[in-house]
């Protein structure tokens, strides 16, 4: 968390031991509600590129910041964002329940209403 809002860092480990994974791009929407812009929520969509990950290997996104000059999020703020692994930019979700997540928190600061849970099954 920084003084004006919150930092994310995520990891991202190929778990197989014997398969290198796809092309993989992290998709991260980040939905503010509330936000110091005036408008009552606004949202973002990011794209990473995570690569090609050997058996084992892993790759991470450190210090993410969760606001912009449009999506400002100050403490104050409620929101959520949905990570999700691609295959390929713009394309369909990797299967399986690790292929993605959602964090979602509360506008009090306070690191104990930070809520992390599966994907939501009906997000495409």
């Amino acid at each position: 968390m920084t003084p004006d809002g919150y930092e994310l860092t995520a990891i991202v480990t190929n778990s197989s031991s014997n398969d290198t994974s796809p092309d993989v791009w992290m998709k991260a929407e980040v939905l503010i509600l509330y936000s110091s812009n005036g408008k009552p929520w606004c949202m973002r969509i990011e794209w990473f590129h995570v690569g090609v990950l050997a058996p084992g290997a892993s790759w991470d996104l450190e210090d993410f910041y969760l606001g912009d000059e449009y999506c400002e999020c100050q403490l104050g703020c409620d929101g959520a964002v949905f990570l999700s692994l691609r295959d390929g930019k713009d394309g369909p979700k990797l299967p399986g329940e690790s292929a993605g997540v959602t964090v979602s928190w509360w506008g009090t600061g306070s690191l104990a209403d930070v809520i992390v849970s599966n994907y939501p099954s009906n997000r495409p």
